[in-house]
């Protein structure tokens, strides 16, 4: 009696990658960047209102402010709100499409394309004629530019390189798919993203888009002085509203 022949297997194709031109990799990348941008600079806002207020309440943790569920809840909206942009920031996108045909401005895409020689060649190029009535400088706008790229990419690597960033990226995602893009019927226990965490990722994002800014626009864009002005801003609001009674304004 002979054994039955096993059931022939059938391999699963693999997806061919979808490769774009070079010229369109270039556009794609000034495509994404205005949403990081956007997504960043209310990161950065936000993260810049939470550290203020918490600094002043922690100034004096045992004071009976008035209307502490209302800032409860203020406080909790912006956590929400900073938990979103982050996680649109860092989202890579669905692997059911090829990197090329998702059509997402996050992070982890606009690195992709940075990485790769050819968008690094070309943006070079485009340094070079920044200013075109100067070409004496054009080496160092190439330069420049190149710099940018190299610190926006460490800073990402640098992320995900460290143990505890890659925690607080997976935190970050799992919060957006169990608690904020979905309700479910029974009660979902996570580890949810500590402040820290979020304001690591945050400084990321601030050292990424800056860098892509210049890198693609040409446009040197500090962001530091964006939270500077911002962490004013919310030093003068919060003084006002968690003011304790009998204090002056």
């Amino acid at each position: 009696m002979t054994a039955p022949k096993p059931a022939p297997t059938t391999k699963r194709k693999r997806k061919k990658p979808v490769i774009i031109k070079r010229g369109e990799a270039v556009r794609r990348l000034g495509r994404m960047l205005k949403a990081i941008h956007r997504d960043a600079l209310m990161v950065l806002a936000t993260e810049a209102a939470l550290e203020t207020a918490n600094d002043i309440v922690m100034a004096s943790p045992d004071a009976e402010r008035p209307g502490p569920g209302t800032y409860e809840t203020v406080a909790q909206s912006l956590v929400l709100n900073m938990a979103m942009s982050l996680a649109r920031l860092y989202d890579p996108g669905s692997r059911r499409y090829p990197p090329n045909k998702r059509d997402l401005a996050s992070i982890p895409l606009i690195v992709r394309l940075l990485k790769q020689k050819r968008c690094q060649d070309e943006l070079a190029r485009q340094a070079r004629a920044w200013i075109p009535h100067m070409p004496s400088i054009a080496d160092t706008q190439e330069q420049a530019c190149c710099k940018a790229i190299a610190d926006a990419l460490a800073a990402f690597s640098e992320l995900r390189r460290d143990p505890a960033g890659r925690v607080a990226m997976a935190r970050l995602r799992t919060m957006r798919d169990k608690l904020i893009a979905h309700s479910f019927m029974d009660e979902v226990h996570l580890a949810m993203p500590t402040y820290d965490q979020l304001f690591r990722m945050a400084d990321v994002a601030r050292d990424v888009a800056a860098g892509a800014m210049f890198a693609i626009n040409g446009r040197h864009v500090d962001l530091l002085d964006f939270e500077a002005e911002r962490a004013k801003q919310g030093r003068l609001f919060w003084r006002h509203a968690l003011r304790l009674p009998g204090e002056d304004g």
